[in-house]
């Protein structure tokens, strides 16, 4: 439901109406959403990343966590709206992601404290391109891609390197593209979006 519907979709009713049962029923298992959703973040973080493969290489352990938190923030968007800014304890699937991610920092030789402002870095990171993949909309894009085009042309002396970025941009991409601005690089250069990081996908 969250992953088609989003996380404002998801109520007591609407789920025990999945199970065939009433509202009310659930609460005999759970206090309300806000712990319903705590269980559907230990749910989506049940399998720990495997960072075997980069073991003793704390640049590619940390790469492999981050691309495990992106292609986990990418399945269920709904994660980054129900993990920001949280302070509720973290269950034992979330402790295991952090484990894994302090795991794969250990050969830095850092302190436990740096390798954790460490971590906060780069989960930040892998939250803004996962915010930046779940806003992004096409139509929406393409209008501000030429909106901002336009006032750039029109006052390209006043912004020259923002033109000058632009035009090294033009003279790199093949010529089937050039006809009109690539929404993704162009959303991901000006840094639209983003929200702040939690510690791990979970929280």
């Amino acid at each position: 439901m969250a992953d088609a519907q989003g996380l404002d979709a998801v109520s007591m009713s609407k789920v025990g109406a999945e199970f065939g049962v009433s509202a009310m029923a659930l609460y005999r298992y759970v206090l309300g959403k806000a712990e319903l959703v705590e269980l559907m973040i230990e749910s989506i973080l049940a399998e720990v990343p495997d960072l075997s493969a980069a073991r003793g290489d704390w640049r590619a352990g940390t790469r492999l966590w981050a691309r495990h938190c992106l292609d986990l923030y990418r399945a269920h968007s709904w994660a980054l709206a129900a993990t920001a800014m949280r302070r509720q304890v973290m269950g034992p699937h979330q402790l295991g992601w952090l484990d894994a991610a302090h795991a794969a920092l250990e050969p830095t030789g850092l302190p436990a404290a740096q390798r954790h402002q460490v971590l906060v870095l780069a989960v930040g990171l892998v939250r803004s391109l996962a915010q930046q993949t779940a806003d992004f909309d096409v139509d929406e894009d393409r209008e501000w891609n030429r909106l901002t085009g336009e006032v750039l042309e029109r006052h390209a002396a006043r912004f020259p390197a923002h033109r000058r970025r632009r035009l090294r941009a033009d003279r790199r991409r093949p010529a089937r593209l050039r006809a009109g601005p690539d929404p993704r690089r162009c959303r991901s250069a000006h840094g639209r979006g983003g929200n702040d990081a939690g510690m791990t996908p979970g929280g």
